[in-house]
Order: C-alpha cells, then structure tokens, then sequence
C-alpha cells in the first residue's frame, strides 16, 4: 500500500522553496488523494514560471494505515496522529536537505483538525517542538472540515450510536478480514467502482485498505477518538490562527465546505462562517461536492482547481504585503 506521495517542484532559481503538507481524513491512505495531488501538481506547474515560489507537494498516510510498521502494533488515536504528523512536518526537507522557507499545511476532514492543532501548538513557545524552532507556518487549507462538535453530524451520530452498543473494531476486522477472503478482488473492485462511484484508482486503495492487517480496525478506533476530541469549538484562543498572514494581505486559514456533509452539521458550519468568515477565506460548495471528494477523478479535478485558486490569492498577497 502506497505511504507516501512526494510531487516536487520543478527546479526555479531563486525561488523560495514551499511545502505543501497534505494531512489525510480517516482512513488515512495517502493513496485516496493520488489523483488529487496530481491534478493539483499539474495545475501549479502551469502557473508563471517567473513566479518566487516553488511548490513541492507531499503527503503521507496516518500511523496504523498500511502494513509497513514493524510487527503488531495498536490501534493509534487522533492525540497520536497529531504528535506523528507535527513531528514529520518538522523533520521534512527540500530536495537538496535544507529546510524549507515556509509551509502550507492542507487537511481533508479530521487532517483540518490535525492542521489546526498543529498550528495552535507551534504558535506556542510552550507546546512547540524541540526539533521546530525552524519551521515557519503560514496558512492552513482545510478541505470539508471535522474541527467541531463531530457527533451532531448524522455520521457522528451514527458512530455514538455504534459505540453505545459496544460494537467492537476488532470485531469489524475479522468480519471485513472474511469478506475480503470470500470476494474474489475482481467482484470487489466492481462493487466499490460501479456500486459507490469510486474512480478505478480510489476503488484499488479502497481494496488495499480493506485487505489491510489492521485498517478497519485502526479506522474504527481513530473515529472514536475523533468523537472523544472534537467536541465544542474551542479554537477561538489561538487567535494567530484567525488574522493575516505575516507580511502578506491573505488570511492564514482557508475552508472549504460541502452544500450538504454527512459529517459536518449546517449549523456547526453555519456557526464557524458567522465567527470567523471575515477573518478567514471560507467557501462552501454550491454544486454537488461530497465529503469523500477524493474517490472520484471529477471531484479531485474540482477541489484541486479550489485550492489552486487559493494558493494563487496566497502568492497575490505575498508580493502585495511586502
């Protein structure tokens, strides 16, 4: 199974070098979003080459996700997930070792929560790193955000439903680890593509992750730990995370909701776009997006075009604020 994605930019001279950290949603694959950060990757490369920034995109897939740790390990929680990708984040380096100018973390439903988290705690000097005192944040892209009150969305609710009747993980595991047994891998990608509308690619690391030593299990407990940890919004006290950003005209955080998610309530949406939506760049969807956008080429092509658009206002304001 796929851990990593990595789409550097091409080589520019004198350019300043910018990651683009793309944070998973649950299940944590990195390879759900290959069509995504690839269509993303082409449009960047198409802006002006003259440009002062080059972007290199990566991504990894969150602890417990794919059989590459060593031996049998537990299931992992959101706290766990936060500490590991705060942790990479800091640790990530440029083509040629140095460590980059800036970073643009980009979170996809409980990744906008693991952004913002990571943002509020290396804003202080307190629950910053040790190994991040380099490392220059400025902007948060939050796709379809899970970053308040999780359990009065109608999936929300059906997960509280779920672990009220102590329906077990491990239990789910052996169930899907039988089913995936029984169906043969052809009637099953058949049944994700044609059945659920995953594109063939999605619908392969859909397989993958059902076929998993642990996935459904790592998946189950990771969502009950998001319903323990995203509760009432309480954001509001890292206040660097709701103003400019430094020397630029843009706003540090950019949001993008669906018209319609089954895993962010209207009004826990509605509430976020009245508290911040003059000090944040917040655009819902009018269309048809859905919460899993990237299971579908056409839904990839469109968030990606979204972000794109954003990072070029980021690039804007930048030469404007200096």
């Amino acid at each position: 199974m796929l851990s990593s994605i990595w789409l550097p930019s091409a080589p520019r001279e004198n350019a300043r070098r910018v990651l683009l950290y793309l944070v998973c949603g649950n299940p944590g694959c990195i390879g759900f979003y290959g069509d995504f950060a690839e269509t993303l990757r082409a449009m960047l490369d198409g802006h002006d080459k003259q440009a002062t920034i080059a972007w290199d995109i990566y991504g990894r897939s969150l602890l417990g996700f794919g059989d590459v740790e060593e031996g049998q390990q537990p299931p992992q929680g959101l706290d766990a997930q936060i500490e590991a990708m705060y942790s990479d984040v800091a640790a990530r380096r440029d083509s040629k070792g140095q460590a980059y100018d800036w970073v643009v973390l980009m979170g996809h439903s409980i990744g906008a929560y693991i952004c913002l988290s990571i943002m509020e705690r290396h804003a202080r000097t307190t629950t910053r790193k040790a190994n991040a005192q380099d490392l220059v944040l400025r902007h948060g892209l939050l796709l379809f955000p899970t970053i308040a009150l999780l359990a009065e969305s109608s999936s929300g609710r059906r997960l509280a439903l779920a672990r009220r009747l102590k329906l077990s993980s491990a239990l789910a595991q052996v169930v899907v680890d039988a089913a995936t047994w029984l169906l043969p891998r052809r009637l099953l990608l058949w049944l994700l593509t044609l059945a659920l509308g995953m594109s063939e690619r999605a619908a392969g690391v859909a397989a993958e992750w059902l076929a998993s030593r642990d996935g459904v299990r790592q998946t189950l407990h990771l969502a009950g730990s998001e319903l323990d940890h995203v509760g009432q919004d309480g954001w509001d006290s890292a206040e660097a995370l709701w103003s400019l950003a430094a020397d630029s005209t843009t706003p540090a955080i950019f949001m993008l909701y669906a018209k319609r998610d089954h895993w962010v309530a209207d009004s826990v949406r509605d509430e976020c776009v009245a508290k911040r939506g003059d000090c944040a760049r917040i655009d819902i969807d009018q269309g048809e997006l859905s919460h899993a956008f990237c299971t579908t080429e056409r839904n990839s092509w469109l968030v990606a075009k979204i972000v794109d658009g954003w990072i070029a206002e980021i690039e804007n304001g930048l030469s404007q604020g200096q």
